[in-house]
């Protein structure tokens, strides 16, 4: 019988813990890979779930293309409209729209996106900036893997800035050539000289002629169906848009104004002493039955620079200025601003900031007075009952002159922005017989014309600071031009911009 020595023992007992320590490791690496592949099993489904929602954004994401493209066919007038099935009856509902008014098939609204499920247009009409012509909200909705994204975004339209619009027609018989450009700030305008393209507009079916000089930065822009009439128009350029201005109306309902079509919001005007107090028109020269009906000493009240003031003569004639004829080396008279306790304005040439509303038939601005002082955002409506018999003088030498200005020939022009005219005549806008104060010095028109209904004739030595929009214009010798961007509103359509745009969830 064999009998192990002391050193084989030793041997044979290291050979046993090795074993029992290779066991061990094997259990030990066993239960670290089923951790590991527990651990890892939940990331590639979170990774797969990713995976699917960012399809599904992409597929949305096309959804909205679509929409836009569908936005661009529609032209001038974007409307609300719904493409696909499921569609939630919130967002129908938000939209106008019902089920029935949407475009749907037996398959997605587009073929390379088949997770796409809808998109919604919901036009806004209400609370458009200054110069946006469109605004709509896109919802667009696409599920892939049970992965279901909503992409919303909120876009708007504006348009390039005509300095001259004539709905029917231009006629330029003298020189239509390097109109300066100023920038917007820094008034008065002096040194503030720009480069820069002038857009003159023409309505669609309208006609421009050009029998003088054309060139330099003047670019004749004619909406669709215009005609350039005898082709000297050398930079005349067609466009299939269809702007048309709308006459300027009264606000009703929830109607908002636009560049477009203009209203005046006459469903709460200011009073003299709040809610209580007449009604009164700060506004120099006007009869005390329309500046001061309720004879009041003082307004108690800062009305602010939104306030809208009812101005009406019920159709009488109504002239804005002093009807005074001052010396020529006289001075304009101080303009004043309104304060918390003003006294009713009337002997000064200041115009308080806000809205003022006029029914009158003849409406005359600043007759015989070259400095109509404006305090801020004046914008005057004259909304006739009778547009056809209609008339408007503006007979001032000066619509909108800045301090410092004099009769002795120093005009310096106020901030073009600040003054707007609103008419919905259909006459001819006559101004000042003789050339102007004494006939030594030319017509100037200071601020934003809008009366698409109406003619007008610039003639030679005439100047126009700010920008307009008539019914026809007749532009005789050469008038200097003025032009203030973007001071005038904006009526060629530009692209798409998005304002705001969210994933959800």
């Amino acid at each position: 019988m064999r009998h192990w020595t002391r050193r084989e023992r030793n041997v044979h007992g290291d050979d046993s813990g090795n074993l029992v320590a290779v066991l061990i490791l094997i259990v030990v690496l066993a239960l670290l890979i089923t951790v590991t592949v527990e651990a890892l099993v939940p990331t590639f489904g979170t990774a797969s779930t990713s995976q699917f929602g960012e399809n599904a954004v992409a597929q949305a994401n096309s959804g909205l293309s679509d929409a836009l493209f569908r936005l661009d066919q529609m032209g001038d007038n974007a409307s609300s409209f719904c493409v696909g099935t499921g569609i939630p009856s919130s967002l129908l509902t938000k939209a106008g729209l019902t089920s029935s008014d949407c475009l749907s098939g037996s398959g997605p609204p587009l073929s390379n996106a088949p997770g796409l499920q809808y998109y919604v247009v919901r036009s806004i009409s209400s609370g458009l900036k200054n110069f946006e012509t469109s605004e709509v909200e896109i919802d667009s909705h696409a599920v892939v893997k049970g992965q279901a994204r909503t992409v919303t975004a909120l876009i708007y339209r504006v348009a390039d800035g005509f300095a001259v619009f004539g709905k029917t027609s231009i006629t330029a018989n003298g020189s239509l050539t390097n109109a300066p450009v100023y920038s917007v700030g820094g008034f008065p305008l002096q040194g503030q000289l720009e480069g820069g393209t002038v857009y003159v507009g023409v309505g669609g079916g309208g006609t421009i002629t050009c029998n003088g000089t054309n060139g330099g930065n003047i670019i004749e822009i004619g909406q669709n169906g215009s005609t350039n009439t005898n082709s000297k128009c050398t930079n005349y350029q067609s466009q299939t848009t269809n702007f048309s201005p709308n006459e300027p109306t009264v606000c009703s309902g929830s109607t908002s104004s636009s560049a477009f079509s203009p209203c005046i919001d006459t469903s709460s005007f200011a009073r003299t002493d709040g809610s209580t107090g007449s009604y009164y028109c700060p506004l120099p020269g006007l009869p005390a039955s329309i500046q001061n009906p309720g004879n009041v000493s003082s307004v108690s009240v800062n009305p602010g620079p939104n306030a809208v003031f009812n101005c009406s003569s019920n159709g009488a004639a109504v002239t804005i200025g002093s009807t005074t004829t001052p010396t020529q080396s006289s001075t304009c008279p101080s303009s004043t601003e309104p304060s918390v306790s003003p006294s009713v304005p009337g002997v000064s040439s200041g115009v308080p900031p806000g809205s003022y509303y006029f029914d009158s038939s003849a409406l005359t601005i600043a007759e015989l007075d070259p400095c109509l002082f404006v305090n801020g955002n004046v914008s005057i409506y004259d909304l006739a009952a009778q547009p056809s018999s209609a008339s408007l003088a503006l007979n001032g030498q000066y619509m909108n002159a800045a301090q410092g200005s004099d009769y002795n020939l120093n005009f310096y022009p106020g901030n073009p922005s600040n003054f707007s005219l609103y008419w919905n005549g259909t006459g001819a806008i006559s101004g000042p017989t003789g050339g102007g104060y004494n006939s030594k010095n030319p017509w100037v028109f200071d601020g934003y014309l809008y009366a698409p209904g109406a003619s007008l004739t610039i003639s030679n030595g005439d100047e126009v600071f700010g920008s307009m929009v008539v019914n026809s214009l007749t532009v005789q010798g050469s008038p200097n031009f003025y032009l203030v961007y973007p001071q005038h509103p904006k009526q060629f359509l530009q692209n798409w911009t998005v304002s705001h745009y969210e994933i959800t969830p």
